[in-house]
């Protein structure tokens, strides 16, 4: 997958000259990829500041990763909706236009030195009357272009309840 994203020169470069990455083929290459590998996950899960950690090896990658699909700004609704900027030669991050109510507020893309995608960064949110919630997601690649860890930290808030937060910290290694 990554060979294909690479050798085809910038794979994130549409025709209107908005920089993104497939972020549906770059996880479904991740889940192809992992769902044939041996690699075992540890998690520091905190629910409303209780720790946890949890190690396991049996995993439903396509479950499991599906949260960061919610980063894709690719979708054709979506075009012009955010502006694309550069605050260091290796990233490149959109931010939604001010008026838009998209649900991914910002998307980052930071790329290694051979320029692929290193990282990938973003918050979602949706608010109204009765319910506010934030994502804050952040997919770390390793040079080979395997998952190396992953983050995530939500928080959510309904009408009259507490606010709930979730931060699931987590890294993969070799069994």
């Amino acid at each position: 997958m990554l060979a294909l994203l690479t050798a085809c020169g910038d794979p994130t470069v549409q025709a209107d000259g908005m920089c993104l990455v497939d972020l549906n083929s770059l996880i479904d290459g991740q889940v192809q990829r992992l769902d044939s590998s041996r690699l075992e996950v540890q998690k520091e899960i905190r629910i409303n500041g209780q720790p946890e950690n949890r190690t396991t090896s049996r995993i439903d990658w396509s479950k499991e990763l599906a949260v960061f699909r919610e980063l894709d700004i690719c979708k054709p609704g979506l075009r012009g909706s955010y502006m694309l900027s550069q605050p260091a030669a290796n990233v490149r991050l959109y931010n939604r236009k001010p008026g838009e109510n998209t649900a991914v507020h910002w998307l980052k893309l930071t790329y290694d030195k051979d320029g692929r995608v290193a990282t990938i960064e973003g918050v979602t949110g949706r608010s109204n009357y009765l319910y506010d919630s934030e994502k804050r997601l952040k997919l770390q690649l390793q040079a080979s272009g395997t998952l190396a860890g992953y983050e995530i930290a939500s928080r959510k808030k309904i009408i009259f309840g507490s606010e709930e937060h979730l931060v699931i910290n987590s890294s993969l290694s070799e069994r």
